[in-house]
């Protein structure tokens, strides 16, 4: 039984690797098959707002910026 209900990810080193600027196509597939699956998915960044890049095929359901002490 998945009892998961939301996954949490940082982008700098889990989304995009440290030496690309873009998601790979493997993580964009994975993420979508999550959200296909009803979890729900939330950036976890230190990154403030503004600098949170968009992703076109992946849209995520929540973000916590600035390690959400903003």
């Amino acid at each position: 039984m998945n009892n998961i209900k939301i996954a949490f990810f940082d982008i700098d080193g889990t989304l995009i690797a440290m030496d690309r600027d873009t998601m790979s196509e493997l993580m964009e597939d994975t993420l979508l098959q999550l959200q296909k699956n009803g979890i729900i998915l939330c950036i976890a960044t230190g990154r403030p707002p503004r600098s949170v890049p968009q992703f076109p095929r992946v849209k995520f359901d929540a973000y916590l910026t600035f390690n959400a002490s903003y």
